[in-house]
């Protein structure tokens, strides 16, 4: 069953049972309401347990519905209800940041050296619709614990299979070698400041599914930054967070 956070001191199971069926009928109503998400899960906060952690080596984040990790690398997932500190909300390994919005966000590393490179992926509630527009967006913020910054540009690659599977990667656990159809339009360079990438995207029919971090394609550099140093990996790169993507299809023009 997917959990997200209740009061403490729930009074009844009759009550919670009631309490989650009308949080369901109001979600249904604001989704009919308003124009349809297409991504599932979009601020990473509804989970199937509470963190216990930063996601293994060798495991892919699945904590989060929706969103797994697109390569062998281990993205994490962070929540205010985290049981150890490494994944809680405001301060973790990576730095200290509260969410952009709500209880919690996602993380992705990449590391100087090796060419570590992280990626979230999803699946789209729909494909999207041949020569239709949406508006597509995602917030990152550079962690203030990391000891480097990129200056590439972060993107969003629509596929329609998951990367993976496209035999696109130059190893499991490196960058993702195909351009982002989304991209920055600045770089991410202050600590602890959320920024909004966005786009008006026109669709080819083809997109099935998403995912989000640095790519081999766009040429950058490594800066050094005054990170905090939460934890020995910091000294190896940069670490980003990730918080509210949307796929939200556009009203036609009349």
């Amino acid at each position: 069953m997917l959990v997200g956070s209740l009061p403490a001191g729930f009074p009844s199971k009759a009550m919670h049972t009631t309490r989650v069926l009308a949080v369901l009928v109001l979600s249904v109503l604001a989704h009919e309401v308003c124009a349809q998400e297409l991504v599932p899960n979009p601020g990473f906060e509804i989970y199937l347990k509470c963190p216990t952690g930063t996601t293994p080596y060798g495991e892919r984040m699945t904590n989060a519905p929706g969103w797994t990790s697109a390569t062998s690398a281990t993205p994490d997932h962070f929540h205010r209800c985290a049981k150890r500190w490494e994944a809680k909300v405001p301060i973790n390994f990576a730095g200290r940041q509260e969410p952009h919005a709500g209880d919690a966000y996602a993380g992705i590393l990449l590391e100087k050296k090796s060419g570590w490179s992280e990626y979230l992926t999803c699946a789209l509630a729909a494909p999207l619709v041949k020569d239709s527009t949406y508006e597509v967006s995602f917030w990152l913020c550079l962690s203030t614990g990391s000891k480097y910054r990129w200056t590439g540009m972060a993107g969003m690659l629509f596929t329609s299979t998951v990367p993976e599977q496209d035999a696109i990667l130059k190893t499991p656990y490196t960058c993702i070698d195909r351009l982002p159809q989304v991209s920055a339009s600045e770089v991410l360079q202050e600590r602890g400041r959320w920024v909004r990438i966005q786009k008006t995207y026109t669709a080819t029919g083809e997109e099935r599914f998403l995912s989000i971090g640095f790519f081999c394609t766009d040429a950058g550099a490594w800066e050094k930054n005054r990170g905090t140093l939460q934890r020995p990996v910091m000294k190896r790169g940069a670490y980003y967070y990730l918080d509210d993507v949307s796929v939200l299809p556009q009203a036609p023009r009349r």
